[in-house]
């Protein structure tokens, strides 16, 4: 069975010259302690908190997992000046527990 760790997330943020625009998209790569079959859902959220609580500013996507592999988020553009916490939180299944990635672990600021 799964140890339920909690997952590792790789965000990337695109700048575009001379703009306060972002675009930016998460990848899961790894459900660590998962079983090589793992499946569910892995869920992307947006907040405006340190602590990622509360109701998601966003949620970019609900993946399918398959095979322990796990899609990457919907891309999305943030023009509000603000500093956004992204997070990742797998379902788990029969043999693997559910994880949540750590809060602040990725960070997205956008300078006025």
């Amino acid at each position: 069975m799964g140890d339920g760790r909690s997952i590792r997330d790789e965000c990337q943020w695109l700048r575009r010259d001379r703009t306060p625009l972002r675009h930016a998209r998460c990848t899961t790569r790894r459900l660590p302690g998962a079983t090589r079959n793992a499946s569910g859902t892995v869920t992307y959220s947006v907040y405006d908190n340190a602590s990622c609580t509360g109701t998601p500013l966003r949620t970019e996507g609900t993946k399918t997992v398959t095979n322990a592999t796990v899609p990457d988020s919907d891309a999305d553009t943030f023009s509000a000046p603000g500093t956004y916490d992204w997070q990742a939180s797998y379902s788990g299944d029969t043999y693997d527990f559910p994880s949540t990635s750590d809060c602040g672990s990725e960070v997205l600021t956008v300078d006025p």
